[in-house]
């Protein structure tokens, strides 16, 4: 008999599924698997289907790098069921193994359906409602374990609805476990194998609560997006910068590099690899060598391009050389600064098609492109501010979910974060050397609108100055001014980030798309915000993307000529709010950073905003 099937496009999975999630099946409740457990135990070899990433922020380990994966379509992820306690509707029976008035009439179940309430704690922690501890508190009246409770509801509310035990008689309401806390188990339904006991270790000091299986807050996934770049993530740099390790051992080993310079050891003319004829004979066969060792490892990987450099070794040496110089960024602000700094010439200079091959099939994907002769320079913006608008005609992103959080009780967190993050990556291959921990990912194509000013905002308005204290506050608690809880105070990221929810508004109603499908990313310049605090320049990329073949089709980039008009409603729509004056008089300090912005003026889905809805002001743009 053939395992039943659930379909789920890549982007959900990512978005919104993930280890730990429970899905909603026709048999019932299923908790997906641990990616070890439920993916890798299976036909699919993440080493095969890496997609570089500028940076990861998980918990470094420099025995297993993080690493990500794209998500292949047809692959099957293993679920197990998740609650199993069940409720039969007709005798009013909540069972574990069945409903023993059904079992006895031979309609075993006939009439069930799966309990809506787990247990969960703010570390991770997910397990089934003790229900003997809330009949019978600590107490164990009876010599076996009890599979069966009555369930007698006798009113509308929860403290109206009892679970009482069928031997003696004792009930409680579920008010009672619902409003109250209780003592973790600790366990990861996730990572038990299917088929295996709970595992309880108890070793958790957090508190657990009962929640609805279906709330938003019991998985919060939290992904991380990326936009692609030049140069590194093109073609043929690309691939040799997953395999870079093993590009370094081979030239090291025929003494064709220099680890200390980080260059090859080859002739060079004007500071550039130049190799004479031997030494270009001898590159070529070391890296020929290298590549049949690439091929025989990573199936499906299409190396003509690369084979095609061996025939000429002052390109070849070139190449290899622009990937060992190469470093990766050391922190998530270090990735979204190269962003920042390579849309930033794109308006200057363009960026030329930025192509890929489709794998197996043919032609190319074009990741992105940004055309100098459609930027518009000039536009008339809040407070005076001339704007850069530039259309980024393609562009590319990966979307990597690295864990996620249990929004449940309340933790005090400044930042509005609620819950640990569960670092849901896994090892492989286990036990070896040169394992990485990998995390899956999901690749997307679009379209874009990157908006700048011509300079730094320079306001001295008391809005802007009382956001400039608090960010000043916010850095003297933290000492590192790229925190994200520290720059994200600043007033040159409040401006850009309201700018950015009022024109997201406006733009749903011209482009074709909805809210929820347009994204954000909010640039500041942070060199620029370590030297001069006071003078930083930013920027917003409005994006849209489809993870389709294809991608979009021109919706959001045809607006660049009717940029004005679309500024003039947005900054209209920011005048007034339906919730005036309570919004208008809105104060914001450390522990809520959102001042004059609401549903009705500013708020926006929670798939757009990456910032949790947080650090906006309409009044930031409004008293300049």
């Amino acid at each position: 008999m053939s395992r039943k099937k659930q379909n789920v496009r890549l982007s959900n999975f990512i978005l919104q599924l993930g280890p730990g999630a429970i899905v909603e099946t026709p048999g019932g409740p299923r908790i997906v698997l641990s990616t070890d457990t439920g993916l890798f135990q299976g036909e699919v070899n993440p080493h095969e289907l890496e997609v570089e990433v500028p940076y990861l922020s998980t918990d470094p380990d420099p025995k297993t790098p993080p690493a990500a994966f794209l998500l292949p379509p047809e692959v099957t992820w293993r679920t197990r069921p998740f609650p199993v306690w069940k409720l039969c509707t007709e005798h009013w029976i909540l069972h574990a193994r069945g409903c023993p008035k059904c079992t006895h009439e031979g309609r075993a179940g006939s009439r069930e359906q799966a309990i809506r309430f787990v247990m969960a704690c703010p570390a991770g922690h997910l397990d089934e409602v003790n229900w003997s501890r809330l009949v019978h508190g600590r107490s164990w009246p009876h010599g076996e374990v009890q599979e069966h409770y009555l369930w007698k509801p006798r009113g509308p509310r929860l403290a109206q609805t009892y679970a009482a035990c069928p031997v003696c008689g004792k009930e409680a309401p579920l008010s009672k476990a619902y409003y109250g806390e209780h003592e973790c188990t600790g366990r990861f339904p996730e990572n038990e194998e299917p088929g295996a006991g709970p595992g309880r270790p108890r070793d958790c000091n957090q508190k657990m609560r009962m929640i609805q299986r279906q709330a938003v807050n019991l998985r919060i996934p939290e992904v991380q997006t990326f936009l692609t770049v030049p140069p590194m993530e093109a073609g043929e740099y690309r691939m040799l910068q997953l395999e870079r390790e093993k590009l370094e051992f081979a030239l090291d080993l025929a003494e064709l590099y220099d680890r200390t310079e980080g260059k090859l050891s080859v002739t060079r003319s004007h500071g550039r690899p130049a190799p004479e004829p031997g030494e270009g004979e001898k590159l070529r066969k070391v890296f020929e060598k290298f590549l049949d060792d690439v091929e025989s490892r990573r199936r499906g990987w299409d190396l003509e391009g690369l084979r095609k450099l061996t025939e000429d070794p002052v390109a070849l040496a070139g190449t290899i050389e622009r990937v060992l110089r190469y470093r990766r960024p050391s922190s998530p602000q270090e990735a979204w600064q190269n962003e920042f700094l390579e849309l930033m010439r794109g308006v200057d200079e363009g960026i030329p098609p930025l192509r890929r091959k489709r794998g197996t099939r043919a032609g190319t994907t074009t990741l992105i492109e940004m055309d100098p002769s459609e930027v518009r320079r000039g536009i008339p913006g809040p407070g005076g501010v001339r704007l850069v608008v530039a259309p980024v005609q393609r562009l590319h992103t990966v979307t990597v979910q690295i864990g996620y959080r249990r929004a449940v009780g309340s933790t005090g967190d400044p930042s509005g974060v609620v819950g640990t993050l569960v670092d849901t990556g896994a090892v492989w291959p286990p036990g070896t050397s040169g394992a990485k921990r990998w995390y899956p990912a999901y690749e997307s194509l679009g379209e874009g609108l990157f908006i700048t000013a011509d300079e730094d905002l320079k306001f001295q308005n008391p809005r802007w100055m009382k956001w400039m204290k608090l960010y000043k506050e916010a850095l003297q608690k933290s000492g590192n001014v790229l925190d994200q809880d520290v720059y994200r105070f600043h007033p040159a990221f409040v401006w850009w980030h309201t700018f950015s929810h009022l024109l997201l508004r406006v733009l749903a109603v011209d482009s074709g798309y909805s809210l929820a499908s347009i994204s954000e990313r909010i640039y500041l310049d942070f060199d620029a915000l370590r030297k001069h605090p006071e003078h930083v320049r930013g920027a917003i990329l409005l994006y849209t993307t489809s993870s389709g073949a294809d991608g979009t089709l021109g919706g959001l980039i045809a607006l660049t000529d009717k940029i004005e008009s679309l500024i003039e409603k947005a900054m209209a729509g920011a005048e007034v709010c339906s919730s005036d004056p309570l919004c208008w008089e809105n104060e914001f300090h450390y522990e809520s950073p959102i001042g004059a912005a609401c549903y009705a003026c500013l708020l926006v889905s929670e798939t757009s905003c990456r910032h949790r809805n947080l650090w906006l002001d309409r009044r930031i743009l409004l008293e300049n």
